[in-house]
């Protein structure tokens, strides 16, 4: 799906960043 695919992005882009993975749980929701 869409959202899959910028989840897989943005834990690429920036797997460090404590920020993004809050913003993940949001776009599943």
């Amino acid at each position: 799906s869409v959202s899959s695919d910028v989840i897989e992005t943005i834990l690429k882009n920036a797997p460090m960043s404590s920020e993004h993975f809050f913003v993940v749980p949001k776009i599943i929701e």
